[in-house]
C-alpha cells in the first residue's frame, strides 16, 4: 500500500508537459523558430490584426500573447530552451516552472484555430459563472462566462500564466456548467 501511495506523490520525469517562456519583446517568432530548429515541441498562438502604416495599411499575424512561448517537454530537459537566444525565463509560480494542462492547451488551440476574433487580456477581470460551450467551433470548451462593457463574452483562462483569452461569443452559445 505505501508503494502505491508514493506513486501517486511522485510525477514520472519522462511525461512531457507544456511549459511557457518568456521571451524578449518582439521576438516570440523568432523564439519559435529557434526551438523548432532545436527539434523542441512548440506553439506560439498566432492571431490577425490590422497594422497600419504611413503608406499602407496590411493584415499581418502576431503573437496572441506578449513574449510567450508554449513548449512541451520533460521536466528535465528544461533547461534545453536557453541554448535559444532571446529566452529570458520560465513563467513560474512560487520558483517553479508552471506546467499548463494538456486539456488547456487543447483549448487553447481550438480557439486561436477558430474563426472568431479573440484577444488575450492581462487577468484583472472578476470570475464569473463556469461556463460550457454548447454550440459553434468550439462546442465542449469550458470556461468563465464574464460581462465586459455590456457585451456578453466568453473567458476561457489558462490557469497561473497570468492571462486570460476573451472571445466574443453569442449568449445562446453557452450554458451553465
Amino acid at each position: 500500500m505505501e508503494a502505491k501511495e508514493h506513486e501517486k506523490i511522485t510525477q514520472p520525469l519522462d511525461q512531457r508537459q507544456w511549459f511557457v517562456v518568456y521571451t524578449k519583446a518582439r521576438t516570440e517568432k523568432k523564439v519559435y523558430a529557434d526551438l523548432c530548429a532545436l527539434g523542441v515541441e512548440a506553439y506560439l498562438p498566432l492571431r490577425k490584426a490590422l497594422h497600419q502604416w504611413k503608406d499602407r495599411k496590411k493584415m499581418v499575424e502576431v503573437p496572441l500573447i506578449s513574449s510567450y512561448v508554449f513548449v512541451k517537454l520533460k521536466s528535465n530537459e528544461r533547461d534545453v530552451v536557453f541554448r535559444c537566444n532571446h529566452i529570458v525565463r520560465y513563467i513560474t509560480f512560487e520558483g517553479k516552472p508552471v506546467a499548463v494542462p494538456e486539456k488547456q492547451m487543447v483549448s487553447l488551440r481550438s480557439l486561436v484555430e477558430s474563426d472568431i476574433d479573440i484577444e488575450a487580456v492581462v487577468e484583472n477581470m472578476r470570475p464569473g459563472e463556469n461556463v460550457k460551450i454548447i454550440y459553434g467551433p468550439l462546442a465542449g470548451i469550458t470556461g468563465e462566462f464574464v460581462s465586459v462593457e455590456s457585451e456578453k463574452r466568453f473567458l476561457l483562462r489558462i490557469n497561473k500564466i497570468g492571462y486570460s483569452l476573451v472571445a466574443k461569443i453569442p449568449a445562446a452559445w453557452v450554458e451553465k456548467e
